[in-house]
């Protein structure tokens, strides 16, 4: 539950900045108790604010001719390259490719 409720608390301004305090403000909880929470479903905040980034920016890649900047600022990337490698580690490849893959129809990573 904790999970849902901080995914849908940050999609929709994922270039906030968000942190565990806010989020766990806005969710009428401690930080520390968020992060229990979260850590019984296996899960941090980080890796939570980063999945949501990369499906967002996967997003804007399929449906928008923004730039790969842009993406990654709208999705809260402090810069490209930061945007890049955690797209990348994410993907397995990088903004550039994946918009260019699934422009062909090739699967992602080809």
């Amino acid at each position: 539950m904790p999970r849902r409720q901080c995914r849908s608390n940050y999609q929709a301004r994922l270039n906030h900045k968000w942190t565990l305090k806010n989020v766990a403000q806005s969710l009428n909880m401690s930080e520390r108790s968020l992060q229990r929470k979260l850590r019984d479903e296996g899960r941090s905040f980080r890796k939570l604010l980063n999945d949501a980034r990369i499906k967002m920016a996967e997003n804007y890649l399929l449906n928008s001719r923004l730039s790969l900047t842009e993406i990654g600022y709208l999705t809260g990337f402090s810069d490209y390259s930061h945007f890049s490698k955690e797209f990348k580690r994410y993907s397995g490849t990088n903004p550039s490719k994946y918009r260019k893959g699934t422009d062909m129809g090739l699967p992602v990573g080809a």
